[in-house]
Protein backbone atom coordinates (compact mmCIF):
# COMPACT_ATOMS: atom_id res chain seq x y z
CA UNK A 1 0.00 0.00 0.00
CA UNK A 2 0.88 3.81 -1.10
CA UNK A 3 1.17 6.84 1.44
CA UNK A 4 2.83 8.83 -0.34
CA UNK A 5 0.27 12.13 -0.24
CA UNK A 6 0.35 12.12 3.55
CA UNK A 7 2.75 12.38 6.53
CA UNK A 8 3.11 8.80 8.52
CA UNK A 9 0.18 9.27 11.70
CA UNK A 10 0.75 7.43 15.38
CA UNK A 11 -1.86 4.39 14.39
CA UNK A 12 -3.25 2.74 17.67
CA UNK A 13 -5.61 -0.56 17.56
CA UNK A 14 -9.01 1.54 17.49
CA UNK A 15 -9.72 4.95 16.37
CA UNK A 16 -10.34 8.14 18.83
CA UNK A 17 -11.81 11.04 18.54
CA UNK A 18 -8.79 12.66 18.48
CA UNK A 19 -6.73 10.13 15.79
CA UNK A 20 -6.87 10.57 12.12
CA UNK A 21 -8.27 7.53 10.19
CA UNK A 22 -6.40 5.04 8.20
CA UNK A 23 -8.65 4.57 5.21
CA UNK A 24 -7.70 2.36 2.13
CA UNK A 25 -9.17 3.29 -0.86
CA UNK A 26 -10.05 0.78 -3.43
CA UNK A 27 -10.27 1.22 -7.30
CA UNK A 28 -11.74 -1.06 -10.11
CA UNK A 29 -8.13 -1.50 -11.39
CA UNK A 30 -4.29 -0.09 -11.05
CA UNK A 31 -4.53 3.50 -9.90
CA UNK A 32 -1.38 4.02 -9.07
CA UNK A 33 -0.24 5.71 -12.31
CA UNK A 34 -3.42 8.36 -11.71
CA UNK A 35 -2.12 8.69 -8.25
CA UNK A 36 1.68 9.24 -9.71
CA UNK A 37 0.03 12.24 -12.37
CA UNK A 38 -1.89 13.37 -9.91
CA UNK A 39 1.76 14.01 -7.88
CA UNK A 40 3.14 15.82 -10.77
CA UNK A 41 0.05 18.21 -11.44
CA UNK A 42 -1.06 16.85 -14.63
CA UNK A 43 -4.60 15.08 -13.72
CA UNK A 44 -7.22 16.94 -10.92
CA UNK A 45 -7.86 15.47 -7.47
CA UNK A 46 -10.88 14.47 -8.64
CA UNK A 47 -9.42 11.75 -10.70
CA UNK A 48 -8.33 10.25 -7.30
CA UNK A 49 -12.56 10.14 -5.68
CA UNK A 50 -11.35 11.62 -2.40
CA UNK A 51 -7.88 10.03 -1.82
CA UNK A 52 -5.96 13.21 -1.74
CA UNK A 53 -8.10 15.59 -0.10
CA UNK A 54 -9.35 12.78 2.72
CA UNK A 55 -5.30 12.98 2.78
CA UNK A 56 -5.05 16.51 3.20
CA UNK A 57 -7.45 16.49 5.66
CA UNK A 58 -4.76 14.49 8.04
CA UNK A 59 -5.96 11.23 7.50
CA UNK A 60 -3.72 8.27 6.63
CA UNK A 61 -4.81 6.55 2.86
CA UNK A 62 -3.44 3.60 1.29
CA UNK A 63 -4.40 1.71 -1.91
CA UNK A 64 -3.36 -1.26 -3.22
CA UNK A 65 -0.55 -1.94 -6.15
CA UNK A 66 1.47 -4.44 -7.45
CA UNK A 67 5.03 -4.48 -7.30
CA UNK A 68 6.29 -3.26 -10.92
CA UNK A 69 7.94 -7.27 -11.85
CA UNK A 70 4.13 -8.54 -11.09
CA UNK A 71 2.01 -5.81 -12.85
CA UNK A 72 2.75 -7.44 -16.70
CA UNK A 73 0.96 -11.06 -15.30
CA UNK A 74 -1.97 -9.13 -13.95
CA UNK A 75 -3.52 -7.47 -17.34
CA UNK A 76 -7.41 -7.95 -16.26
CA UNK A 77 -8.97 -5.68 -13.79
CA UNK A 78 -11.08 -8.33 -12.57
CA UNK A 79 -8.74 -10.25 -11.39
CA UNK A 80 -6.65 -7.11 -9.96
CA UNK A 81 -9.92 -6.45 -8.28
CA UNK A 82 -9.63 -9.87 -6.35
CA UNK A 83 -6.20 -9.39 -5.09
CA UNK A 84 -6.76 -5.76 -4.24
CA UNK A 85 -9.40 -7.42 -2.15
CA UNK A 86 -7.73 -10.27 -0.35
CA UNK A 87 -4.59 -8.14 0.23
CA UNK A 88 -6.97 -5.98 2.10
CA UNK A 89 -8.25 -8.21 3.85
CA UNK A 90 -4.88 -9.39 5.58
CA UNK A 91 -4.14 -5.19 6.03
CA UNK A 92 -7.10 -4.99 7.61
CA UNK A 93 -5.97 -4.90 11.20
CA UNK A 94 -4.03 -1.24 10.22
CA UNK A 95 -6.99 -0.03 8.16
CA UNK A 96 -10.01 1.92 9.70
CA UNK A 97 -12.59 1.56 7.05
CA UNK A 98 -12.37 1.35 3.60
CA UNK A 99 -13.78 3.41 0.36
CA UNK A 100 -14.41 1.45 -2.65
CA UNK A 101 -14.30 4.37 -5.51
CA UNK A 102 -17.05 2.23 -7.57
CA UNK A 103 -19.24 -0.60 -7.23
CA UNK A 104 -16.98 -2.71 -9.27
CA UNK A 105 -13.91 -2.37 -6.97
CA UNK A 106 -16.36 -3.03 -4.30
CA UNK A 107 -17.95 -6.44 -5.34
CA UNK A 108 -15.01 -8.97 -4.33
CA UNK A 109 -14.57 -6.80 -1.07
CA UNK A 110 -18.71 -6.95 -0.21
CA UNK A 111 -18.36 -10.88 -0.75
CA UNK A 112 -15.48 -10.92 1.63
CA UNK A 113 -17.08 -9.05 4.03
CA UNK A 114 -20.58 -10.84 3.94
CA UNK A 115 -17.95 -14.21 4.08
CA UNK A 116 -17.28 -12.72 7.62
CA UNK A 117 -13.68 -12.42 6.04
CA UNK A 118 -13.32 -8.52 6.53
CA UNK A 119 -14.61 -6.65 9.33
CA UNK A 120 -14.13 -3.53 9.13
CA UNK A 121 -16.95 -0.63 7.63
CA UNK A 122 -16.64 -0.32 3.83
CA UNK A 123 -18.18 2.69 1.86
CA UNK A 124 -19.27 2.32 -2.05
CA UNK A 125 -19.24 5.24 -4.04
CA UNK A 126 -22.32 4.37 -6.36
CA UNK A 127 -21.36 5.10 -10.35
CA UNK A 128 -23.55 2.76 -12.83
CA UNK A 129 -25.89 0.76 -10.01
CA UNK A 130 -29.21 1.93 -11.52
CA UNK A 131 -27.38 1.17 -15.17
CA UNK A 132 -30.02 -0.60 -16.82
CA UNK A 133 -27.98 -3.73 -16.99
CA UNK A 134 -28.07 -4.08 -13.29
CA UNK A 135 -31.71 -3.63 -13.02
CA UNK A 136 -32.68 -7.47 -13.63
CA UNK A 137 -31.34 -11.16 -13.81
CA UNK A 138 -28.55 -12.41 -12.63
CA UNK A 139 -26.62 -8.95 -12.00
CA UNK A 140 -29.37 -7.56 -9.96
CA UNK A 141 -29.08 -10.98 -7.31
CA UNK A 142 -25.83 -10.58 -6.70
CA UNK A 143 -26.11 -6.35 -5.83
CA UNK A 144 -29.56 -7.21 -3.67
CA UNK A 145 -27.27 -9.80 -1.86
CA UNK A 146 -24.11 -7.92 -1.27
CA UNK A 147 -24.90 -4.38 -1.39
CA UNK A 148 -26.70 -4.81 2.50
CA UNK A 149 -23.10 -5.66 3.59
CA UNK A 150 -21.77 -2.18 3.09
CA UNK A 151 -21.83 0.01 5.83
CA UNK A 152 -22.70 2.84 3.03
CA UNK A 153 -23.52 3.65 -0.09
CA UNK A 154 -22.51 7.17 -1.44
CA UNK A 155 -24.38 8.79 -4.72
CA UNK A 156 -23.62 11.63 -6.46
CA UNK A 157 -27.29 12.64 -7.09
CA UNK A 158 -30.00 12.83 -4.14
CA UNK A 159 -32.48 11.42 -6.64
CA UNK A 160 -30.80 7.81 -6.76
CA UNK A 161 -31.47 7.00 -3.13
CA UNK A 162 -35.02 6.14 -3.16
CA UNK A 163 -34.37 4.12 -6.83
CA UNK A 164 -31.35 2.26 -4.69
CA UNK A 165 -33.73 1.11 -2.38
CA UNK A 166 -36.86 -0.21 -4.56
CA UNK A 167 -34.53 -1.70 -6.48
CA UNK A 168 -31.92 -3.25 -4.43
CA UNK A 169 -34.12 -3.76 -1.44
CA UNK A 170 -31.78 -1.69 1.03
CA UNK A 171 -32.38 -0.08 4.18
CA UNK A 172 -32.67 3.58 3.68
CA UNK A 173 -30.06 4.14 6.76
CA UNK A 174 -27.25 2.73 4.64
CA UNK A 175 -27.83 4.97 1.54
CA UNK A 176 -26.22 8.90 1.31
CA UNK A 177 -26.25 11.82 -1.19
CA UNK A 178 -22.52 13.05 -1.05
CA UNK A 179 -22.19 15.48 -4.31
CA UNK A 180 -19.66 14.94 -6.30
CA UNK A 181 -16.64 17.49 -6.02
CA UNK A 182 -14.06 18.80 -8.63
CA UNK A 183 -10.74 20.25 -8.71
CA UNK A 184 -10.85 23.84 -7.85
CA UNK A 185 -7.65 24.73 -8.38
CA UNK A 186 -6.80 22.62 -11.51
CA UNK A 187 -10.06 24.32 -13.23
CA UNK A 188 -10.39 27.58 -12.40
CA UNK A 189 -11.54 31.09 -13.55
CA UNK A 190 -7.73 32.17 -14.14
CA UNK A 191 -7.80 29.20 -16.74
CA UNK A 192 -11.00 30.30 -18.80
CA UNK A 193 -10.60 34.07 -20.27
CA UNK A 194 -9.73 32.90 -23.71
CA UNK A 195 -12.65 32.16 -26.22
CA UNK A 196 -12.42 30.75 -29.45
CA UNK A 197 -15.63 30.49 -32.30
CA UNK A 198 -16.38 27.01 -31.86
CA UNK A 199 -18.75 25.45 -29.45
CA UNK A 200 -17.86 22.27 -27.20
CA UNK A 201 -19.45 18.97 -26.11
CA UNK A 202 -18.05 16.89 -23.95
CA UNK A 203 -18.68 13.72 -22.35
CA UNK A 204 -19.29 9.91 -22.19
CA UNK A 205 -21.33 6.91 -21.90
CA UNK A 206 -24.80 6.36 -22.91
CA UNK A 207 -26.26 8.79 -20.89
CA UNK A 208 -25.07 11.41 -23.64
CA UNK A 209 -27.68 13.02 -26.04
CA UNK A 210 -25.99 14.12 -29.30
CA UNK A 211 -28.81 13.75 -31.68
CA UNK A 212 -30.42 16.72 -29.93
CA UNK A 213 -27.50 18.57 -29.77
CA UNK A 214 -26.94 17.80 -33.72
CA UNK A 215 -30.71 18.91 -34.17
CA UNK A 216 -30.26 21.84 -32.87
CA UNK A 217 -26.93 23.09 -34.65
CA UNK A 218 -27.36 26.05 -36.02
CA UNK A 219 -25.73 25.67 -39.74
CA UNK A 220 -22.93 28.17 -39.25
CA UNK A 221 -21.52 26.85 -36.17
CA UNK A 222 -18.60 24.82 -35.38
CA UNK A 223 -18.64 21.98 -32.54
CA UNK A 224 -16.34 19.88 -30.96
CA UNK A 225 -17.11 16.80 -29.40
CA UNK A 226 -14.58 14.58 -27.21
CA UNK A 227 -16.68 11.22 -26.37
CA UNK A 228 -15.79 7.72 -26.51
CA UNK A 229 -16.16 5.95 -30.00
CA UNK A 230 -19.54 4.03 -28.69
CA UNK A 231 -20.94 7.85 -29.15
CA UNK A 232 -18.54 8.72 -32.20
CA UNK A 233 -20.53 5.66 -34.33
CA UNK A 234 -23.91 7.17 -33.92
CA UNK A 235 -23.01 10.74 -34.14
CA UNK A 236 -21.25 9.94 -38.01
CA UNK A 237 -24.71 8.68 -39.02
CA UNK A 238 -26.49 11.88 -38.53
CA UNK A 239 -27.05 14.55 -41.68
CA UNK A 240 -25.13 17.44 -39.18
CA UNK A 241 -21.71 15.39 -38.69
CA UNK A 242 -20.18 17.24 -41.15
CA UNK A 243 -19.69 20.40 -39.19
CA UNK A 244 -18.53 18.28 -35.99
CA UNK A 245 -14.92 17.76 -34.70
CA UNK A 246 -15.01 14.47 -33.03
CA UNK A 247 -12.33 13.00 -30.65
CA UNK A 248 -11.74 10.83 -28.03
CA UNK A 249 -9.02 9.60 -25.59
CA UNK A 250 -7.98 13.62 -25.43
CA UNK A 251 -5.61 14.03 -22.45
CA UNK A 252 -6.72 15.98 -19.20
CA UNK A 253 -4.74 18.85 -20.34
CA UNK A 254 -5.99 19.31 -23.52
CA UNK A 255 -9.11 19.03 -22.95
CA UNK A 256 -9.13 21.80 -20.21
CA UNK A 257 -7.75 24.03 -23.17
CA UNK A 258 -10.65 23.16 -25.31
CA UNK A 259 -12.73 24.39 -22.16
CA UNK A 260 -10.49 27.74 -22.13
CA UNK A 261 -11.11 28.25 -25.76
CA UNK A 262 -14.32 27.32 -26.49
CA UNK A 263 -17.61 29.67 -26.71
CA UNK A 264 -19.54 27.73 -24.23
CA UNK A 265 -19.65 24.13 -23.35
CA UNK A 266 -23.12 21.89 -24.10
CA UNK A 267 -24.21 18.58 -22.32
CA UNK A 268 -26.94 17.35 -23.29
CA UNK A 269 -28.22 14.36 -21.49
CA UNK A 270 -30.88 11.40 -21.49
CA UNK A 271 -33.28 11.50 -18.70
CA UNK A 272 -30.85 8.38 -16.69
CA UNK A 273 -31.40 6.42 -13.02
CA UNK A 274 -27.72 6.58 -13.40
CA UNK A 275 -25.40 9.75 -13.07
CA UNK A 276 -24.33 11.35 -16.33
CA UNK A 277 -23.05 14.85 -16.87
CA UNK A 278 -22.11 16.24 -13.51
CA UNK A 279 -18.05 16.15 -13.97
CA UNK A 280 -17.79 17.78 -17.13
CA UNK A 281 -20.78 20.45 -16.09
CA UNK A 282 -18.53 21.09 -12.59
CA UNK A 283 -15.39 21.40 -14.72
CA UNK A 284 -16.80 23.63 -17.19
CA UNK A 285 -18.68 26.00 -14.22
CA UNK A 286 -15.25 25.95 -12.31
CA UNK A 287 -13.87 27.39 -14.87
CA UNK A 288 -16.70 30.60 -14.98
CA UNK A 289 -17.49 28.95 -18.47
CA UNK A 290 -20.86 29.13 -20.31
CA UNK A 291 -22.69 26.25 -19.49
CA UNK A 292 -25.95 24.95 -21.36
CA UNK A 293 -26.81 21.31 -20.20
CA UNK A 294 -29.98 18.95 -19.85
CA UNK A 295 -32.12 19.67 -16.69
CA UNK A 296 -31.73 15.96 -15.48
CA UNK A 297 -32.49 14.01 -12.06
CA UNK A 298 -28.55 13.38 -12.12
CA UNK A 299 -27.64 17.03 -12.74
CA UNK A 300 -30.70 18.72 -10.85
CA UNK A 301 -28.72 18.99 -7.54
CA UNK A 302 -25.85 20.76 -9.15
CA UNK A 303 -27.52 23.73 -11.45
CA UNK A 304 -27.73 27.04 -10.18
CA UNK A 305 -28.58 30.73 -11.61
CA UNK A 306 -26.15 31.32 -14.38
CA UNK A 307 -26.55 27.74 -15.80
CA UNK A 308 -28.74 27.35 -18.99
CA UNK A 309 -31.21 24.65 -18.92
CA UNK A 310 -33.13 22.73 -21.32
CA UNK A 311 -35.25 19.95 -20.67
CA UNK A 312 -34.80 16.47 -22.23
CA UNK A 313 -34.91 16.05 -26.20
CA UNK A 314 -36.00 19.76 -26.16
CA UNK A 315 -33.81 20.93 -29.17
CA UNK A 316 -36.09 23.93 -29.92
CA UNK A 317 -34.92 25.43 -26.28
CA UNK A 318 -31.25 24.39 -26.90
CA UNK A 319 -31.36 25.91 -30.66
CA UNK A 320 -32.22 29.27 -28.71
CA UNK A 321 -29.65 29.12 -26.07
CA UNK A 322 -26.90 28.07 -28.94
CA UNK A 323 -28.42 31.17 -30.92
CA UNK A 324 -28.02 33.62 -28.06
CA UNK A 325 -24.11 32.57 -26.99
CA UNK A 326 -23.07 32.64 -31.01
CA UNK A 327 -24.18 36.49 -30.93
CA UNK A 328 -23.27 37.44 -27.17
CA UNK A 329 -19.95 39.04 -26.42
CA UNK A 330 -19.06 35.85 -23.55
CA UNK A 331 -17.07 36.92 -20.71
CA UNK A 332 -16.46 34.75 -17.83
CA UNK A 333 -19.16 34.20 -15.10
CA UNK A 334 -17.00 34.47 -11.83
CA UNK A 335 -20.46 33.81 -9.87
CA UNK A 336 -20.29 30.05 -11.24
CA UNK A 337 -16.55 29.54 -10.49
CA UNK A 338 -17.11 30.80 -6.96
CA UNK A 339 -20.27 28.69 -6.86
CA UNK A 340 -18.43 25.47 -7.31
CA UNK A 341 -15.57 26.02 -5.40
CA UNK A 342 -17.91 27.05 -2.70
CA UNK A 343 -19.74 23.82 -2.88
CA UNK A 344 -19.01 21.43 -5.49
CA UNK A 345 -14.85 21.29 -4.72
CA UNK A 346 -12.94 18.02 -4.29
CA UNK A 347 -12.21 19.63 -0.89
CA UNK A 348 -15.32 19.90 -0.07
CA UNK A 349 -16.29 16.47 -1.00
CA UNK A 350 -13.46 15.31 0.84
CA UNK A 351 -14.69 17.57 3.42
CA UNK A 352 -18.26 15.38 3.78
CA UNK A 353 -17.03 11.93 2.68
CA UNK A 354 -14.66 12.01 6.23
CA UNK A 355 -17.56 13.24 8.26
CA UNK A 356 -19.61 10.10 7.57
CA UNK A 357 -16.17 8.16 7.85
CA UNK A 358 -15.84 8.89 11.17
CA UNK A 359 -20.03 8.43 11.78
CA UNK A 360 -19.49 4.51 10.53
CA UNK A 361 -16.04 4.31 12.72
CA UNK A 362 -17.65 6.34 15.73
CA UNK A 363 -15.35 9.18 15.83
CA UNK A 364 -16.58 12.73 16.80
Amino acid sequence: MNRALTAPKRVRSQATSNQSLRVCFMYPCDWSQELNDYACGIVPSHRLFGYAGTAQLGHVVSFFQLAAPLKKFIQQPALWRVLQAIYASVKQSSIDAFVCTTEASALPVLMLKRAGVIRKPIVVLNVALLEPRNASGWRRWIWKTLLPCADAIVSYASAQLPWLQERFSLNGDILHFIPFGVDTHFFSAEQGAQTDSFLLSVGTNAGKDFATLLDSLPDSAKLVIVTDKWNKRLIQGHPKSGQVDIRNDVPILELRQLYRDAVAQIIPLHETKFSSGQTVMLETMAMGKTTIITETSATRDYICPGVRTFCPGDSATLQEHLWDVLNESMQLNHGLSRHVRQNFSSDRFAERLSKLLRELCQVI
